[in-house]
Order: C-alpha cells, then structure tokens, then sequence
C-alpha cells in the first residue's frame, strides 16, 4: 500500500477509536486486515429483489475486484490476509442482510 494511503487510513482509524459506540479499537494482529478491508469493502455482489418492498441480498464480495482493489494499492494477497478478510466477509454480510 502507497505509504501516503497507509497513513491516512491509519490515522482515520485511529482518529475513530474511542469517540463513540460504534467503534471498537483494532487488535495490532488485525490492523493489515483492517487496512484491506478498508480498501476493498466497496466490492460486493448483490442480488436485487422484487416486488413492493424492493431491497437486495448481500451474497459476498466480489473476489476478482477485491483483488483488483487489492493490487492497485499493493497490498499483498497473502493467504492470512484473504483468511481475516472471509471472516469480515461473513460478519458484514449477516449484519447488512438483517
């Protein structure tokens, strides 16, 4: 990751931490992952649903631009990252298909 990016999303972060509840602060074995997820939290796949109500089903992150998103700002895909990315993966799409 460009090192101007790394530390402006660093110092977001940290600038969140500890301000109200809904931010939690980062364990350091996590921070890369963090950082990534960052990046690449824009890059779901959804499917729309019909009807009156509308509304779409978060089915995961789109696996092709997350590596994109990864590359362009070389961050290394390293099996640990895309591990700690599944789990965030998982845990954001039960949060927004409540």
């Amino acid at each position: 990751m460009p090192k101007q990016a790394a530390e402006q999303f660093a110092s977001d972060i940290r600038a969140a931490q500890g301000t109200g509840a809904d931010t939690c602060p980062v364990r350091p074995d996590c921070w890369d992952i963090v950082m990534a997820w960052r990046v690449v939290a824009t890059q779901w796949r959804v499917a729309a649903l019909g009807g009156m109500g509308g509304g779409v089903v978060w089915l995961g992150l789109d696996y092709a631009g997350v590596a994109a998103g990864l590359a362009g700002m070389e961050i290394p895909a390293t099996p640990d990252l895309w591990w700690g990315l599944r789990v965030m993966e998982a845990a954001a799409k039960e949060e927004l298909n409540r």
